[in-house]
């Protein structure tokens, strides 16, 4: 459960720094947010899963 909600802190720290970069326009799939040379070097996983299917939905849809 520590795990899932630090990866958690992560995806919102890296959608509300997407939002202050790109004029207050929310992210709209996780490629936007992860990837090597993005906010977060790798999508996170919660412990357990194979995929980040698992992560609510609001981590990609909230607004600033």
């Amino acid at each position: 459960a520590s795990a899932c909600k630090n990866n958690l802190r992560q995806l919102t720290a890296a959608v509300d720094q997407y939002v202050l970069d790109h004029q207050n326009t929310a992210p709209t799939a996780m490629g936007d947010i992860a990837g090597s040379t993005l906010y977060i070097k790798q999508t996170p996983q919660c412990p357990g899963t194979t995929s980040s299917s698992q992560f609510p939905v609001w981590v990609l849809t909230r607004s600033a």
